[in-house]
């Protein structure tokens, strides 16, 4: 699927519909509506572009708020502040593996450590 659409992908929300032209014969009995992996199937999606574009945005709310909790003066907020990014670390890692993200629990448990995090000191 990324080979045929590498830069701009499928579009957001198509794994579904467009995976059937690209599975493989022993897996047409089942239908597969996800990928297990988040960013396979965000690349399949939004290709290259969109990949690196999340990409981005994550790192830049990573590096912001390691600046944030090196300067946080209470002990007690930077111990908060690196439980929640570890959280949030610990998602991103699992999402390798398992359609993470499309689990609304997990994507909200994300949003919730991620605004942690960011809580102004």
């Amino acid at each position: 699927m990324i080979a045929a659409r590498p830069l701009l992908g499928w579009g957001l929300g198509c794994f579904p519909v467009a995976f059937p032209a690209f599975q493989p014969d022993s897996l047409c009995r089942w239908f597969i509506n996800h990928a297990h992996n988040d960013y396979l199937e965000l690349t399949a999606e939004t290709g290259i572009i969109g990949l690196f574009a999340a990409l981005l945005v994550v790192s830049v709310l990573f590096i912001s708020c390691m600046r944030k909790l090196k300067h946080t003066k209470r002990r007690e907020l930077r111990m908060i502040g690196i439980g929640a990014l570890a959280g949030c670390f610990s998602l991103l890692v699992h999402s390798v593996m398992d359609f993470n993200f499309h689990i609304p629990f997990n994507a909200m448990l994300f949003a919730v450590l991620k605004g942690v995090e960011t809580i102004p000191v």
